[in-house]
């Protein structure tokens, strides 16, 4: 997703991707659905926010290649996250799903599949 951004220029071009997402999490878009997302969910805007600092961390260590997508869908299993990581990571989705390109997603589990290396 940062490679996106950078692609469409709403990131600096030199950036690594957790300080791309830093970036991201601080347009007026990505507030807006926060709010929106912390609402639905009845979570806490503060503890949804304290995952973005380390969210490409906890992501590349909860997935495996390609083990969380399904037809090119990026699957936000719903085992492999707490509830705080999962909604940054639907804010995050939810951000790019206007741009060009964006990536396909949708959150729940993968069914037939066994849920290896969960929390």
């Amino acid at each position: 997703m940062v490679y996106l951004a950078k692609w469409q220029k709403k990131v600096s071009q030199t950036t690594d991707i957790q300080n791309g997402l830093g970036e991201l999490a601080q347009s007026d878009e990505f507030t807006s659905i926060l709010h929106q997302e912390v609402e639905a969910r009845k979570l806490d805007v503060i503890d949804v926010m304290a995952c973005v600092d380390h969210l490409y961390d906890e992501v590349s260590s909860r997935t495996n290649g390609n083990d969380d997508t399904v037809n090119d869908i990026i699957i936000v299993r719903t085992t492999k996250f707490n509830e705080n990581e999962r909604a940054a990571l639907v804010i995050f989705l939810k951000l790019q799903g206007n741009w060009p390109n964006p990536l396909d997603w949708r959150e729940g589990n993968i069914k037939g599949r066994k849920n290896r290396g969960c929390i």
